[in-house]
C-alpha cells in the first residue's frame, strides 16, 4: 500500500512539473493572439494569391504588450509590405517563419521599438480568440490583441505531456496489488479541478452543437436547403413562361391592328368608289334622332327586291361616259 501511494505521489509531481513549465512562459514572455490577416502566399507550385492566418507574437514582458497593441497598425503594415514583396510559403510555413525571426524583429523595431520582439508565428486559418489556450488579462491588451496563456501547440503538447504522465500513473497504480476488500470501496480523486472538468466538458458540447431550425425544434431536425440546380431550373421555368406569355400577347395585338388596318382600306375603297372623302365629309349633326336629312338610298319597297343595285353606279360605265362629255 505504501508503494502504491509513493508511486502516485511521484507521479502526480511529475504532472504538476510538466503543467508549470507549459503554462509559464521562460523568462516572462508573453504570447499575444493578433486578429486574423489575409497574407501574401505562394504554393508549393509557385501560385501566388492570399490565404487568411491567424499571427502569434511573442513580447519579451507584460510592459511590452502595451507598446504593441498600441501602436498594432503600425506593425501589421510593414509586415504586410515586407510579405509582399516575399509571399508566406504554403508547403511548410512553421520552417518559412523560422527563416524570417531575423527580418521580422528589425521590423519590430524600426516600427515600436527595441525590447518588445521575441517571435512571430502564422497559423494558416482564422482562429478563434483564445482557441486552444486560454485568455488572460495583461495591462494595455485588446481584442484585436489578446493576451494568452501561452501558444496553443504548446499547450496541446503539455496537455498531451500530462495525459500521458496520468495514463503511466494509472498504468504503474492498476500493477500494484488491491488492497484487500472492505465494506466500502475508496474512489481514487480525479487530477482535474471541477472548473476544469466543466470547462472539457463545455468544450465538448461546443465542438457538436445540436442544430434546431427554430426555437423549441426536436432534435435532429434538419433546415431544408434549396439546391442551387433547382433554383436556377426554376428561373429558367419562369422565363420561358413569360416569353411564350409575352409571345402571345404580341400576336394578339399584331392581329388587332392587321385587322383595323384592313377595316380602313376597305373604307378607303369604299369612299374613292363613292367619291367621297370621309375625313373632310361634314354632314352635321342629326336633326331628330339618329336618322339623318335627304332621302334615303333605299326605299322601303326596295329593299326586299331582288335587283343589282351596283349597275346603277358601275365605274366603268362612269369612265366610259366622262370622255364623252368632255368632248
Amino acid at each position: 500500500m505504501t508503494k502504491r501511494l509513493l508511486a502516485t505521489a511521484i507521479c502526480l509531481f511529475a504532472v504538476l512539473l510538466l503543467d508549470a513549465r507549459g503554462l509559464q512562459a521562460a523568462d516572462g514572455t508573453v504570447a499575444l493572439q493578433i486578429k486574423p490577416l489575409a497574407m501574401p502566399a505562394v504554393t508549393d507550385k509557385g501560385y501566388k494569391g492570399r490565404m487568411t492566418m491567424t499571427p502569434y507574437v511573442v513580447v519579451t514582458d507584460a510592459k511590452a504588450v502595451a507598446r504593441l497593441c498600441g501602436r498594432l497598425p503600425r506593425l501589421l503594415d510593414a509586415v504586410l509590405l515586407a510579405f509582399e514583396d516575399n509571399p508566406v510559403a504554403l508547403s511548410d510555413p512553421a520552417a518559412d517563419m523560422a527563416g524570417r525571426q531575423d527580418v521580422l524583429r528589425t521590423l519590430t523595431d524600426e516600427t515600436i521599438g527595441t525590447g518588445v520582439f521575441a517571435a512571430f508565428y502564422l497559423v494558416p486559418g482564422s482562429v478563434e480568440r483564445g482557441e486552444g489556450t486560454e485568455m488572460i488579462e495583461v495591462p494595455g491588451g485588446a481584442r484585436e490583441c489578446q493576451p494568452i496563456r501561452g501558444l496553443p501547440w504548446i499547450v496541446q503538447e503539455t496537455a498531451a505531456k500530462k495525459q500521458r504522465a496520468v495514463s503511466a500513473s494509472e498504468a504503474v497504480t492498476s500493477a500494484m496489488p488491491s488492497p484487500s476488500p472492505v465494506s466500502g470501496e475508496a474512489i481514487a480523486p480525479s487530477p482535474l479541478t471541477e472548473e476544469q472538468l466543466l470547462k472539457a466538458e463545455a468544450e465538448l458540447n461546443a465542438e457538436q452543437p445540436i442544430r434546431k431550425p427554430f426555437p423549441g425544434a426536436p432534435p435532429g431536425t434538419r433546415t431544408a436547403k434549396t439546391s442551387p440546380v433547382v433554383l436556377a431550373i426554376v428561373v429558367a421555368g419562369i422565363g420561358g413562361l413569360m416569353m411564350v406569355i409575352g409571345s402571345y400577347i404580341g400576336y394578339q395585338v399584331a392581329k388587332i391592328r392587321r385587322e383595323r388596318r384592313r377595316q380602313e382600306r376597305r373604307k378607303a375603297r369604299r369612299d374613292r368608289r363613292a367619291g367621297v372623302d370621309r375625313r373632310n365629309r361634314s354632314d352635321g349633326p342629326p336633326s331628330s334622332g339618329e336618322r339623318r336629312l335627304g332621302e334615303d338610298r333605299r326605299r322601303g319597297e326596295e329593299r326586299r327586291k331582288a335587283q343589282d343595285r351596283r349597275s346603277k353606279r358601275d365605274r366603268r360605265a362612269e369612265s366610259e361616259e366622262q370622255p364623252g362629255d368632255e368632248n
